[in-house]
């Protein structure tokens, strides 16, 4: 129903000896909202106020009838439909109450997001002082994510244009461009280019694999009307980066090196904390709280993930200082 548009028929009747005035909600994501009211001419209902995703609407005294409302949903696939009508009087309340008060699961995504800000900091000022690349790519896959968890947290339940941007494409972007920078900082880690030239060769070319993929997403999103071959093209994707987490983790059983065993605890933790992930999803349970919710358990697999990279470095850092200073004693 993603693509198709829809019509709602609702009844409304004004039983006060008023005019009533206010603003109609038909729901989060959409990119279209008409509303036509009956007259000699069906005419439609564009204006909102000052105020994306709502149309406003006045009734005089005694009014009924039966309006039509026309809707075309925003490319994702956790949209929904629940009209209500908020009288002018009280809309600015409603908004506070909407947008304002922050749920546990938005307020637990803020704090995660400090602690990776912290680490991207980290990883920068380390970046700046020794000039290894590992710490630039690291601190770009990190600032991705951020972005990701920061964003979920604080564009829920808004209707801005750039909230409808990144719910629909602007969040699986920030995943795949994190997953690309997640790459190239492996390979600099591991200095696969001298020291494993075969996984190098495969990273190097599921790199650019990636990259193509998210470009024909983006093709099909922008200059498409269809939805399915984007939605399964996510899944494919999604799939992919979970399958590169396994094979860090297998590369670590085989290779038996300290180095690989902080990418391999890494990339295990995220595994862990999204297979929990889906099994709520799967099972549509509840988020009676925090701890009931799919989010929550991502968002911390993600930073969980992140710390294992940063001892990783701080290990790689160390041991090459230590290497350094006995080669000088030398």
């Amino acid at each position: 129903m993603v693509t198709g548009t829809l019509y709602l028929k609702i009844h409304y009747h004004n039983n006060t000896e008023k005019e009533i005035t206010g603003f109609l909600f038909p729901g989060n994501y959409y990119t279209l909202i008409e509303i036509y009211k009956p007259g000699t001419q069906p005419y439609p209902v564009i204006e909102n106020g000052g105020h994306p995703g709502y149309r406003k609407l006045s009734f005089t005294a005694g009014e009924t009838g039966d309006m039509l409302i026309k809707l075309k949903p925003l490319k994702n696939d956790f949209n929904y439909i629940n009209p209500f009508f908020i009288p002018e009087n009280r809309f600015i309340y409603y908004e506070i109450h909407k947008t304002g008060l922050k749920s546990d699961i938005q307020l637990y995504g803020l704090v995660l997001s400090g602690v990776l800000l912290m680490m991207i900091l980290f990883m920068v000022t380390n970046y700046i002082i020794n000039h290894k690349q590992e710490f630039l790519y690291n601190a770009l896959y990190s600032l991705c994510m951020f972005l990701l968890i920061f964003l979920n947290s604080t564009l829920s339940r808004t209707n801005s244009p750039f909230s409808k941007l990144y719910f629909s494409y602007f969040d699986f972007f920030l995943l795949v461009t994190g997953t690309i920078f997640y790459i190239t900082f492996t390979r600099k880690f591991l200095n696969t280019k001298n020291d494993y030239e075969l996984i190098d060769k495969i990273f190097k070319y599921g790199e650019r694999f990636v990259l193509l993929l998210l470009g024909i997403y983006t093709y099909l999103h922008f200059f498409t009307s269809t939805f399915l071959p984007q939605y399964f093209l996510e899944i494919i994707m999604k799939i992919l980066i979970l399958v590169i987490g396994i094979v860090f983790i297998s590369l670590a059983f085989k290779h038996k090196k300290r180095l690989f065993n902080y990418l391999a605890a890494g990339n295990a933790m995220l595994i862990l904390f999204s297979v929990i992930s889906l099994f709520l999803l799967l099972l549509k349970i509840r988020p009676v709280n925090i701890f009931y919710s799919s989010l929550f358990y991502y968002n911390t697999g993600i930073v969980f993930e992140l710390a294992f990279f940063l001892m990783g470095l701080n290990y790689k850092n160390r041991s090459e200082i230590i290497s350094g200073i006995k080669e000088q004693e030398a």
